[in-house]
């Protein structure tokens, strides 16, 4: 597979003013690769190296499809997780660190983590700091980031969905309605349209609101298949993509923008329209 150098951005935003009582420091990381020659870049790779006595609890993609990364120890306080191949694309991922604020400076910023990306084993654009402040003033440590709380919210529906379509093909429609209902609730909250007409193909909406759903009796398992699929990708917060999914040759569906296969790294074909 050709290397050929794309350049890299980063961008962080995260709740740093935390209270001591707080455990958890969350940031949604934006990676942008541009001004490439049009072909994948291999083995780049997301570094976290946390301060002591702080530590990466997980790093996980949120955008534009929800994927655990599975991080691998470079020492004591330095995480890699493996990203897979990169055209010119955008991605978002959810950072959370495990924090400690016994007996530390208030009213500061300090550092809680260091996050660089490497890509084919060279550190490709500056770094971005994940800092907190610790603060005795609720109003501060109340602060949620709107894309963090975006994307937590983008996270649930996505495991609500796919968990719910689990259980109905496991054979436990029970279940299934309860989970859900919890979806189309979160959906409705979130004004997500998309969500509440797919989770339409699978269950009868009384009340959106309150989440009060009832498995259809009509219900396709071709519906039930593709809804599944679906979940795993995101809505953004600012922009909505109107393309289709892409399935490469290899049977791996990537998100509509994507220009390469997450899988294997093949170019993708233009899609077609989404499907009614």
């Amino acid at each position: 597979m050709s290397t050929t150098p794309l350049g890299f951005d980063l961008h962080l935003d995260h709740d740093h003013h935390l209270s001591p009582a707080d455990r958890e420091l969350h940031a949604i990381l934006t990676v942008t690769a541009s001004a490439g020659q049009g072909q994948p870049v291999a083995g780049v790779r997301i570094r976290i190296r946390t301060v002591a006595p702080n530590r990466v609890l997980f790093c996980r993609q949120v955008h534009p499809a929800v994927r655990d990364l599975v991080g691998v120890p470079v020492d004591d306080q330095t995480v890699d997780h493996p990203t897979g191949p990169w055209g010119e694309e955008r991605r978002e991922y959810h950072l959370c660190l495990e924090v400690d604020g016994t007996d530390r400076p208030r009213g500061e910023d300090l550092l809680a983590a260091r996050i660089d990306l490497v890509a084919d084993g060279a550190t490709r654009p500056p770094p971005v700091a994940a800092l907190v402040h610790w603060t005795d003033d609720p109003v501060l440590s109340g602060r949620i980031d709107p894309r963090v709380a975006h994307f937590s919210g983008q996270e649930e529906l996505s495991r609500l969905i796919a968990d719910g379509c689990e259980r109905y093909d496991s054979g436990d429609p029970s279940a299934a309605a309860g989970l859900l209902g919890r979806a189309v609730r979160l959906a409705a909250v979130a004004g997500d349209t998309r969500r509440l007409e797919e989770l339409g193909l699978l269950v009868d909406i009384a009340d959106p609101a309150t989440g009060e759903v009832r498995i259809r009796d009509d219900l396709d398992r071709v519906d039930l298949a593709n809804v599944a699929v679906r979940s795993s990708y995101t809505r953004h917060d600012t922009v909505v993509t109107d393309g289709g999914v892409r399935t490469c040759r290899c049977g791996r569906e990537s998100s509509p923008d994507a220009r390469y296969c997450e899988r294997c790294g093949a170019e993708l074909a233009v899609p077609g329209p989404v499907p009614t």
